[in-house]
C-alpha cells in the first residue's frame, strides 16, 4: 500500500512538474507593440525592465515604471508630441540618446512645462514630474 502511494505521488508530481512553465520561458521578455499606435509597445517577462533599455533605439523614449519597462513610447521625431493617449499620465522614467533636450509638458498643448530630460540622461523621472507627462517638444 505504501508503494502504491508513494508511486503516485511521484507520478502526481510529474504530471505537474511537466504542466509548470520553465524558467527559461517564465522568464522571456516580450515586446508588444501597439496596433495603431505609432511607437507605443508594451513590454512584459521576467526581465522586461533590462529589455526596455535596450529596445529604445537611437531616439527618446519614456518607460511607464520606474527603472524602465511598462509601456514603452518612442518619440517620434524632431518637434511638438502629444503623448498617445493609453501612455498619457503613465511616464516614469527615460532614456534620451539624442544630443538634444526633450521639453516637458503636463497638458496636451505644450502648456504646464515640467522641466526638460537632457541629452543623455537615463534614469527616473523627478518626482513632481511622475505620472503627469501629456506632450513633449524634442528639440533637435
Amino acid at each position: 500500500m505504501r508503494k502504491r502511494i508513494a508511486a503516485l505521488a511521484a507520478a502526481t508530481a510529474a504530471v505537474f512538474a511537466l504542466a509548470a512553465p520553465t524558467a527559461a520561458s517564465a522568464e522571456e521578455t516580450r515586446v508588444t507593440e501597439v496596433p495603431g499606435v505609432a511607437g507605443l509597445y508594451w513590454l512584459s517577462g521576467g526581465d522586461y525592465g533590462t529589455r526596455a533599455w535596450s529596445e529604445c533605439g537611437s531616439g527618446s523614449c519614456f518607460f511607464q515604471n520606474s527603472n524602465g519597462g511598462g509601456w514603452l513610447w518612442v518619440v517620434p521625431s524632431c518637434g511638438h508630441h502629444v503623448v498617445p493617449s493609453w501612455f498619457q499620465d503613465r511616464a516614469s522614467s527615460a532614456w534620451n540618446r539624442t544630443s538634444t533636450p526633450i521639453h516637458l509638458y503636463r497638458h496636451s498643448d505644450y502648456t504646464g512645462y515640467l522641466g526638460t530630460v537632457p541629452a543623455g540622461f537615463q534614469g527616473n523621472l523627478a518626482a513632481a514630474h511622475n505620472d503627469v507627462l501629456s506632450s513633449v517638444f524634442a528639440a533637435c
